[in-house]
């Protein structure tokens, strides 16, 4: 099967400071999301285990509590929350520069 020549639009080439890892935009925005994915599933990995750690090191909950399932309540009080969440991880597709700084309230966390 031969590979097709992909075409970059206008809009992409006018974003050429922009790290890209794969000619095609499309697959390139695609990679692009799933890195942000990826990124963000890291930071909420490590931070839900450091709370959890110590949660219950301070016998505040229990490793049973930790493992609960969500009741119905509180899954529809962060819907609010999931939609923005969504939105941040849409406008890697955007084609412009999709990585940025945490807020200075989420690194003063890590000071």
């Amino acid at each position: 099967m031969a590979s097709k020549k992909v075409q970059k639009s206008a809009e992409y080439q006018t974003h050429q400071n922009e790290q890209t890892f794969v000619d095609d935009p499309i697959q390139d925005r695609l990679l692009a999301l799933s890195m942000a994915l990826a990124n963000e599933l890291w930071v909420s990995r490590c931070r839900i285990k450091r709370l959890e750690e110590k949660l219950i090191s301070k016998n505040l909950i229990s490793k049973n509590d930790v493992e609960a399932i969500a009741s119905e309540l509180e899954r529809s009080e962060s819907s609010i929350e999931l939609e923005e969440y969504s939105a941040t991880l849409m406008e890697a597709l955007s084609g412009l520069a999709a990585s940025r700084s945490a807020d200075e309230d989420i690194l003063q966390n890590f000071k």
